[in-house]
């Protein structure tokens, strides 16, 4: 059996997965590594990543190379997304990283990243038919693709993100809600399909807030009935009446309010909250190369 090891390094946080491959396409996860280092406050501020975040930065990919070798991972996929795309400094930071871990780390397009997560949903959510939009929130960056049947027909990356400051976020957001509504097909309802960490803990509140049996599903007036509950609170009085983690109440209500504004635009059928992220669709493309 082959273990493999995918690492996100995005613009909220770094993440390890490792995993077993079980056979073609098909892994299960052995252990999961998350370390919160937010270089998007940095680049979207200040364009480059600064020397105190550098120095986390290479002390999690040396713990990182210390779980690999704990964990006999035997094939690495490292990928970084938009933070570390548009840091003027990147070049330098991923030859650093390579040098004190050997781990190398690959600049993905937001497209690429699109493609990626739209690949494994097919696997997640097979029942998907008629048209669905996906939409995934991360830090830096929200990628919408629509879906025809599982088959991706139009995908877009808009750098707007959980992290980005909120004056340049606004404006992009309208070219998003443009892009929705120039993609939407007439007269037929559609899925709406929600990834990234703070959409996942969407699905999480859902339970708690509506007793609800499942986080994987979310209706619309929910969406909004959250994001309205969290828009006015300071991170500290999200931690308190949601028993969120800080680092995930300083991020949520910015990834909210993308996601309510974009849902507000369509009339779902439903709105799917699958665990899937990068890391899977990285765990997925490494267990098909077998």
């Amino acid at each position: 059996m082959k273990r493999v090891a995918a690492i996100d390094f995005g613009s909220n946080a770094i993440r390890l997965t490792i995993a077993d491959v079980v056979s073609m396409g098909k892994y299960k996860i052995v252990e999961k590594f998350r370390f919160p280092v937010r270089i998007g406050s940095d680049v979207f501020t200040n364009g480059e990543i600064s020397s105190s975040k550098q120095d986390e930065i290479y002390e999690v990919f040396r713990k990182f190379r210390s779980h690999i070798r704990y964990y006999h991972a035997e094939e690495i996929e490292a990928v970084g997304t938009s933070a570390l795309r548009d840091a003027k400094n990147s070049s330098a930071v991923i030859m650093n990283i390579e040098e004190v871990s050997g781990i190398k780390v690959r600049l993905i397009s937001g497209k690429e990243e699109a493609g990626l997560i739209s690949k494994i949903l097919s696997q997640e959510l097979p029942i998907l038919n008629g048209t669905a939009l996906l939409v995934d929130i991360g830090g830096g960056s929200t990628e919408l693709i629509f879906l025809k049947a599982g088959e991706v027909v139009k995908l877009e990356s808009f750098n707007n993100g959980s992290l980005r400051p909120v004056n340049e976020g606004e404006k992009i957001l309208v070219q998003m809600k443009a892009f929705v509504q120039a993609n939407l097909p007439v007269g037929e309802k559609i899925t709406i399909i929600g990834t990234g960490g703070n959409l996942r803990r969407l699905g999480k509140l859902r339970k708690k807030i509506f007793d609800a049996g499942s986080g994987g599903v979310i209706k619309k007036n929910e969406v909004t009935y959250i994001y309205n509950e969290l828009k006015d609170l300071t991170p500290a009085q999200a931690v308190a009446k949601f028993d969120l983690k800080l680092d995930r109440a300083e991020v949520i209500t910015p990834a909210l309010k993308i996601f309510s504004a974009l849902v507000d635009e369509v009339d779902p059928e439903t709105i799917y909250l699958p665990k899937i992220g990068l890391s899977d669709s990285l765990l997925n493309k490494l267990s098909t190369a077998v």
